[in-house]
């Protein structure tokens, strides 16, 4: 069996939550937004952030994953300057270069020389961005003060340990590259490319996106635009599934290089999707469906394709109308909408 290879790209982050909610992860990274805006502004542009909260049964597992559209953010946020170079400061030489001590007698470049030959230590630089903290709730604080206490119980053997210097107000968030082996994929399974099934209604360009981000591929076509992922959306030959109005979906991507793991980030952070369908009533865009699909990779003949999701989709009907949270930045995504650039989706 061969060893695992890690792969990692410019886009994706693991963030580690602790006891976030989805609402305190959701604030601040619209804090961050604001942060950009304000002290880096020439990247104000290019603000599109993926939120994808994790849980599992419903619970939070104390970690999400961020898809940053700039790689710039990208790299401030993982403790890179903003063209990927290392931040790091050189500092002095700790103790007095004896050689140099009568340097009245050297000349400059043997000076020069000398200190260049000491060993130096390399300093790390804090991060360019961070996502800003959040304020603990009565609830969180109650946990962390248990967890605190039974920490320094097990450090200093002491029934009530003292943790008046503890920080127990704020929740901090900690930010590293994300990364995807090989062997997630399994046999017979194409990683370049994915598949699942969605509701007649569903189009090219509402699955364009939810997944076209994800594409690290430079190739264009004749228009200019990005040539991947290419998505074909064919009728189902199954009577059940067309019985249900659903079509299959395939999603390709560049199959050279990095780019043949985008579908394997695209999976990372939008495995399940919310669709959303609005009509006009009453003159007004409103939402009369909302569905959600999962899609996976692509199989194999002989190993074969079947629905993703194993049974008919979730359906939501709704005659609430759509709304934007303008405060925040973040909204549900409407059907066919280009105003993506905050969208928060569930990794249950």
């Amino acid at each position: 069996m061969s060893a695992s290879v890690k792969f990692y790209n410019t886009h994706s982050i693991f963030v580690k939550t602790g006891l976030a909610t989805e609402e305190q992860l959701n604030q601040s990274v619209a804090a961050l937004k604001s942060i950009v805006i304000k002290n880096f502004p020439e990247y104000k542009d290019n603000l599109g952030i993926l939120v994808n909260y994790v849980l599992a049964k419903g619970v939070s597992v104390g970690y999400s994953y961020l898809w940053i559209d700039s790689t710039e953010i990208f790299y401030m946020l993982t403790g890179f300057n903003p063209d990927g170079t290392d931040r790091f400061e050189e500092e002095k030489p700790s103790e007095d270069i004896e050689e140099l001590s009568n340097f009245e007698n050297l000349s400059f470049e043997k000076i020069i020389e000398i200190y260049n030959s000491k060993p130096r230590l390399m300093r790390a630089l804090p991060p360019l961005l961070s996502i800003p903290a959040y304020i603990y709730t009565e609830e969180q604080k109650s946990k962390v003060i248990e967890q605190l206490i039974e920490a320094k119980r097990t450090e200093t053997g002491l029934e009530d340990p003292d943790i008046s210097d503890e920080n127990t107000d704020y929740g901090f968030f900690v930010c590293v590259r994300s990364s995807i082996t090989n062997d997630r994929i399994k046999p017979g399974s194409d990683r370049c490319k994915l598949y699942g099934e969605v509701k007649e209604w569903v189009t090219e360009k509402m699955l364009m996106n939810n997944f076209g981000r994800f594409n690290t591929s430079e190739f264009k076509d004749a228009t200019g635009k990005p040539k991947y992922p290419q998505i074909t959306i064919m009728d189902h030959t199954n009577p059940e599934r067309k019985r249900l109005g659903l079509k299959k979906v395939f999603i390709q991507f560049f199959n050279t290089g990095s780019s043949s793991y985008d579908a394997t980030f695209a999976l990372q952070m939008n495995r399940k999707c919310k669709f959303t369908k609005i009509e006009k009533v009453g003159g007004k865009d409103t939402v009369v469906e909302t569905v959600e699909h999962v899609f996976d990779y692509f199989r194999s003949a002989a190993a074969g394709n079947t629905s993703p999701t194993g049974s008919p989709p979730k359906i939501q009907r709704s005659n609430e109308f759509l709304t934007r949270n303008s405060d925040t930045g973040f909204a549900t995504r409407a059907a066919g909408s280009s105003d993506d650039k905050f969208t928060t989706v569930r990794r249950r």
